[in-house]
């Protein structure tokens, strides 16, 4: 039930979040984070990059400044952005730099790629 804060300048709060790198933060229940700077807050979110940040239920940012926010959302390029909710068996993602999703269950699968709506593909 406790959260931890384990590098300079982390910090955790709420049930069961982990902080472990610098200037990290985790805030709500099940969180953790492990890139420098990065920050979590909501649900069972992950962040594991550089200055990356995600919040909501599920999601996950693991690429340098990737942002993830809503239900089953993956930034997993360099500053991509996602936002909005997807399924457990079909997320939203952002997979390439600079790429963005927006909705339900988008996807932009390539550098710069702008997805938004509902199943959308953006991939060229």
């Amino acid at each position: 039930m406790n959260s931890t804060a384990s590098d300079s300048a982390a910090h955790a709060e709420g049930r069961n979040n982990i902080a472990e790198a610098l200037g990290s933060h985790a805030e709500g229940s099940d969180n953790s984070v492990s890139g420098s700077y990065g920050h979590v807050e909501g649900y069972k979110n992950t962040v594991t990059s550089e200055a990356a940040h995600a919040e909501g239920k599920y999601t996950s940012a693991t690429a340098t400044g990737a942002h993830a926010e809503g239900y089953y959302a993956d930034a997993s390029g360099a500053y991509s952005h996602v936002e909005g909710y997807g399924l457990e068996s079909n997320h939203i993602i952002a997979t390439h730099q600079g790429a963005h999703a927006e909705g339900g269950q988008t996807k932009a699968t390539n550098t710069a790629a702008h997805s938004e709506g509902f199943l959308t593909v953006a991939s060229g």
